[in-house]
């Protein structure tokens, strides 16, 4: 991990967006096109499936509005989604209260999606 991106070190994950996406071996600003093809928000249009969007609130590697992006294209396009924002989290949870939290609400997201068991609440 280049130390740019360690989390909480106030980095804004420039350095990984413009330089260490290696797979495209391009930057956005000479390929814009392909940047914007692996874009998930460029794609809202074709889901069908419903989503649950998790994300930190405090993630350097992902930006927290880019979730927020992604949540409002999907709403704005009639789309399923629900997102979990967890306060003081990064790019993965580390409290043991929201792992907890998390594991629960997936199980539920599960079970409904998957099971056609009954919608917790907070699903609905």
């Amino acid at each position: 991990m280049m130390a740019d991106r360690k989390e909480g070190n106030g980095a804004n994950a420039h350095r990984y967006n413009i330089y260490e996406q290696g797979r495209m071996g391009t930057n956005p600003y000479d390929d814009y096109e392909l940047y914007w093809s692996q874009a998930p928000v460029a794609y809202v249009t074709k889901i069908t499936t419903p989503l649950l969007c998790v994300q930190g609130e405090s993630d350097n590697t992902v930006a927290w509005i880019e979730a927020v992006e992604l949540y409002n294209a999907m709403r704005f396009n009639g789309k399923n989604i629900i997102m979990l924002s967890y306060a003081n989290e990064g790019h993965s949870l580390s409290k043991r209260v929201n792992k907890i939290d998390l594991t629960k609400r997936m199980l539920e997201y599960f079970d409904h999606y998957l099971m056609d068991r009954p919608a917790a609440d907070w699903i609905t």
